[in-house]
């Protein structure tokens, strides 16, 4: 397969998400940010505007367009940064503007980088891969949540965090963990987190051993491990996980808060769940004046939901994940918990809609890039027209679009005024957050490619619009400001006020294009203020560096040369750029996944970040159609960047899975159908093959006997390098005069294995063994006891040799010069069902050093 590799400098910054009404303005509050995911506004007097970062950061900011927020507080070295990991979730106390500041107060919600037996940092916002790591989707970095509250000092600058609920999640998986901490209006703390499970195949905790990691690494209880922990709350007797639920909670103590569904219970855990069976309830929110939480779920392959869960009544509602999505049966439903959950145990959704499909009706978004609900507020101004009185706006980070959904009987969202409100043409950004400002606007937390932004939707105010040329050079600077674009949807005349020294006063020009020289080196924030029709302002801002240039011939060089990847491959890359002062730059890498559908659309996963001239990534699993992208950020001491992108494409192999009979079928990653089942994979990604057993064709019963290649595992995980055929082989009573059924009778050749040696030198800490396939495609599973399995695919009347890794301790026992027993297990197997094992024991020497 050919790879194409694109170097390109970045695009401008994305400028949000607009408004299909002409009467709504999108503009930017807050800039310059990394990765926000949660904005809060501090009740006046107060004032204050609140802003989480991915990274585990909070920050301050007096108004819009601050250039100089307060630190509020780093928790950097507790988050775990990770893919969607991170610190997602913040609330202020509803009192927080209260006097004697007691009260000042702030709810963190994050990814906690260890558990209870493994203090932060554990991970350090990586993921070893194996042999010596569990790999992020192999047996995964297991972690927990935190829930904490900071008292802000006088100075706005936050205290020690005060626990308040942790190691209560469990999450094996880097994806769908925690999400939203919010008050609820009776004054309890309302968390949600969900499944820690694997996103890319059906997970029943059959997934760990290796790393470090152990088998059930969240110790579930039998038939209720990955996904199905989300339904743990309908077997009291066994513990509750909190995974898959929201909690309602004392806010101090983090106790089940009185009145809570099973506020009698014994378990702890239950007492807290007012809410369960969710895959990622990754943002709610209250419907103003009533119990009603109105939550997203991020769905899985088919459907995203939003649901209500009314927290006043006795009941804790099961939202049916993972055994159903939207309004159907996963491939879950046969297994574990789920196979016992009736219908009408179920509370539906009360709006969804497909993946691949529109939201609302014409709406014009981005429906192929993937789908994944990423916010929900409800309207409670009179700022914006009557008609959005109540109303409810979602928001979809992969589509890039708001909707806004009207209020209908008895003030509830109607799903049939469901309508698309703004919409993102750029296809790397998105919405992560919705809140209602204090003066009536949507505001948003905007995650893109030039870092993120605070961006609020405002109705028939003006917008402001500032160019500059040029935005740096060298002392004495002289600067062209143009305000040409600034526009006021009212259909006043617009005027104009300039702060182009940087001291927050618009003192500085009045026109709309004016000029200004600056003398002093340094970076300044120059702002512009229009006013329109009845006064209404709008505010934007940019920088200019004087003294200083962007780091300009920003490179990337891999070390080896570029190939189409499989999954567990390794990047080494190196990086550099040019900049007037070296040692105040800084290289910053990010490793991003892209999920592309066939035809068109994909939207990012971000992997993880490194700092350095020198970076080492790690291809991961991921669904087909992906690719990835490695961007290198050169950042000075001012924040002017530069910057490149190296898109890597990977290598792609077909998984076949046959019945035998064929008439019989079979599964692949829980697409169960006639045979043959076929599915292109990234090269060497993990799946999952499964039958029914047993099976009626004919009047005639099949009971599964076994995998082509061995395994007798009715759900079996594989991972291929290459075109694959497994074929499952069923025996039922043969018919009279026929050979039995499952084996050709013709094909009786056995795959033939061969130990080229009983006593081996071994030189490369390698154990070599021969494969010959005479007739069929077979395929080679084979370890040495203590280490991973190899596996080995060969057609038909070919042989190879295959080398064997040894585990660790035998290696270091070679070098030591040690003599060393090892026990080998060997299967081969054919497409027609022939086997061949070998179980031997081996005894090793080291290869002697040649002296040159």
């Amino acid at each position: 397969m050919a790879i194409v590799v694109f170097l390109w400098t970045a695009a401008p910054a994305a400028a949000g998400i607009d408004p299909v009404d002409p009467a709504f303005d999108d503009s930017a509050l807050i800039t310059g940010l990394e990765r926000p995911t949660a904005v809060r506004f501090a009740p006046e007097p107060d004032g204050r505007l609140f802003v989480a970062e991915k990274g585990g950061t909070v920050k301050a900011f007096d108004g819009p367009l601050d250039p100089t927020p307060t630190p509020v507080i780093d928790l950097s070295d507790e988050v775990n940064d990770f893919w969607d990991r991170g610190l997602l979730g913040m609330a202020l106390d509803p009192q927080f503007a209260e006097l004697g500041g007691a009260k000042r107060r702030i709810w963190l919600l994050y990814a906690r980088d260890g558990d209870a037996a493994h203090p932060p940092p554990r991970w350090n916002d990586h993921c070893p891969d194996p042999p010596d790591g569990p790999g992020a989707t192999d047996s995964g970095c297991v972690i927990t949540a935190r829930l904490v509250y900071v008292t802000l000092d006088a100075l706005g600058v936050a205290g020690d965090p005060v626990p308040v609920l942790e190691n209560e999640w469990c999450a094996q998986f880097p994806s769908h963990t925690i999400g939203t901490v919010a008050f609820g209006p009776d004054g309890m703390l309302y968390v949600g987190a969900g499944d820690g499970a694997s996103f890319s195949t059906v997970d029943e905790g059959q997934f760990g051993g290796q790393g470090g990691v152990p088998m059930n690494p969240c110790n579930d209880a039998a038939g209720e491990g990955g996904a199905l922990r989300a339904q743990d709350a309908r077997t009291p007797a066994d513990g509750q996980t909190l995974s898959g639920t929201i909690i309602r909670v004392d806010p101090l103590t983090g106790a089940a808060a009185p009145g809570n569904p099973h506020a009698g219970a014994a378990d702890a855990n239950r007492r807290r769940v007012i809410a369960y069976g969710m895959r990622n309830p990754f943002r709610f929110a209250f419907r103003p004046g009533t119990p009603e939480l109105w939550v997203g779920d991020v769905g899985w392959y088919r459907h995203e939901e939003i649901n209500r869960v009314d927290t006043g009544d006795a009941d804790a509602e099961n939202l049916g994940w993972p055994c159903s999505e939207g309004h159907e049966a996963t491939e879950y439903k046969s297994l574990g918990i789920c196979a016992s959950l009736g219908t009408g145990d179920v509370t539906p959704p009360v709006f969804s809609y497909d993946h691949g499909d529109e939201a609302a009706p014409a709406d014009g978004c981005r429906a192929d890039s993937g789908s994944s609900i990423s916010g929900i507020a409800f309207n409670t101004a009179d700022a914006f027209p009557s008609a959005y009185d109540g109303a409810m706006f979602f928001t979809d980070f992969a589509r890039g679009c708001i909707w806004s959904m009207r209020a209908g009987a008895g003030g509830r969202p109607d799903p049939a005024t469901a309508a698309v409100f703004a919409r993102d043409a750029g296809d790397w950004s998105g919405a992560v957050d919705l809140q209602m400002g204090p003066n009536g606007d949507l505001v948003y937390a905007y995650m893109g490619a030039d870092g993120g932004a605070i961006r609020r939707i405002r109705h028939r105010a003006p917008r402001a619009v500032i160019t500059a040329d040029p935005t740096s050079g060298r002392s004495p600077l002289s600067v062209h400001f143009s305000a040409a674009g600034s526009v006021d949807p009212a259909g006043g005349t617009l005027t104009y006020a300039w702060d182009l020294d940087g001291d927050g006063a618009f003192d500085d020009g009045t026109g709309a294009e004016v000029h200004w020289l600056y003398t002093e080196p340094g970076t300044v924030t120059a702002r512009l203020q229009v006013t329109g029709a009845g006064g209404r302002t709008g505010e934007v801002a940019t920088t200019v560096s004087v003294a200083n240039d962007a780091p300009s011939d920003v490179r990337i060089v891999p070390r080896e040369p570029v190939r189409p990847w499989a999954v567990g491959d390794r990047f080494e890359l190196d990086g550099s750029a040019v900049d007037d002062d070296p040692a105040g730059m800084t290289l910053i890498w990010t490793l991003t996944i892209r999920h592309c559908k066939t035809g068109g659309g994909c939207h990012s996963h971000e992997i993880e970040q490194q700092t350095g001239p020198h970076a080492s990534f790690t291809a991961p699993d991921h669904d087909y159609p992906a690719h990835l992208l490695v961007r290198l950020v050169a950042r000075d001491r001012h924040g002017l960047t530069g910057e490149q992108t190296l898109r890597l494409d990977p290598a792609t192999v077909t998984l076949r899975a046959e019945a035998n009979p064929r008439s019989l079928v079979v599964g692949v990653n829980g697409a169960v159908g006639p045979s043959p089942r076929a599915q292109t994979l990234l090269a060497g990604s993990r799946a999952v093959l499964s039958v029914v057993t047993p099976q009626v064709v004919g009047g005639r019963t099949y009971r599964f006997a076994g995998w082509s290649d061995g395994s007798h595992e009715v759900r079996h995980t594989v991972a291929v390098l290459r075109d694959t055929t497994f074929v499952a082989r069923f025996a039922g009573p043969p018919a009279t005069g026929s050979p039995p059924v499952g084996k050709d009778p013709r094909d009786t050749a056995r795959p033939r294995l061969r130990l080229l040696s009983r006593r081996l030198r071994l030189g490369r800490g390698r154990l070599d063994v021969r494969v010959v396939c005479p007739d069929e495609p077979c395929a080679l599973t084979a370890r040495v006891r203590g280490a991973r399995k190899t596996r080995v695919d060969l057609a038909a009347g070919r042989s190879a040799v295959v080398r064997l890794r040894l585990p660790a301790r035998v290696r270091r026992a070679l070098r030591e010069r040690h003599r060393v027993r090892v026990r080998l297990e060997l299967t081969a197997a054919d497409a027609a069902g022939n086997l061949t094992r070998l179980r031997r024991v081996v005894r090793l020497t080291s290869a002697p050093t040649r002296k040159r």
